[in-house]
């Protein structure tokens, strides 16, 4: 899911807080196919119906390309963000084991 922005300031310093519970609980669903709201043109118009699924990874986006390409990386889009034109991603856990990210080893 998408937790928030995290703004840069002028100095390349930042300082946020998202409180969220991030656990071994953290999982998605979707117990019935149902319309959803098209806010974005990238806005998919139904959820598809899915069992829960656990998410054990994190991932970090720029906000946009051009927050991307001024900080030395590539011109990648991505649907990272909250109108789905994010730049991309810079950080993850893409370290641990696919089936077993970090956290699944926080209670």
């Amino acid at each position: 899911w998408y937790e928030g922005d995290v703004a840069i300031g002028a100095k390349g310093s930042v300082t946020e807080t998202f409180v969220s519970r991030f656990n071994i609980e953290t999982f998605a669903t979707a117990i019935g196919q149902a319309q959803a709201p098209k806010t974005h043109p990238a806005d998919g118009t139904k959820n598809p119906i899915f069992k829960p699924i656990h998410t054990y990874h994190l991932g970090v986006w720029f906000d946009s390309v051009a927050a991307a390409v001024a900080n030395g990386c590539p011109p990648n889009q991505t649907v990272f963000n909250g109108d789905h034109t994010a730049g991309p991603q810079v950080l993850n856990t893409g370290n641990f084991k696919d089936l077993n990210g970090p956290l699944a080893n926080i209670d």
